[in-house]
């Protein structure tokens, strides 16, 4: 399995790997974002790390959703 890393943004959260149909990505996904939902969370920090990792897993969707910019990266 092989990491990937566009600007920044870890794609592995979303189970970015060069065999993973979108589907497989997209159920990921929303496994994290339920998982670590900002509400789910009363601590301030916790509840700052989860909605950093929010935006973390989609922007990391952003490109692998988009088969043409995933493409690029594959």
């Amino acid at each position: 399995i092989r990491v990937l890393e566009i600007e920044g943004v870890d794609l592995q959260p979303c189970g970015g790997t060069h065999v993973a149909s979108t589907a497989d990505i997209g159920e990921a996904r929303r496994f994290l974002l339920l998982a670590y939902h900002p509400d789910r969370f009363r601590d301030p920090g916790q509840r700052e790390r989860a909605e950093e990792l929010a935006k973390r897993v989609n922007a990391a969707w952003e490109v692998l959703g988009e088969p043409a910019a995933r493409a690029a990266y594959d």
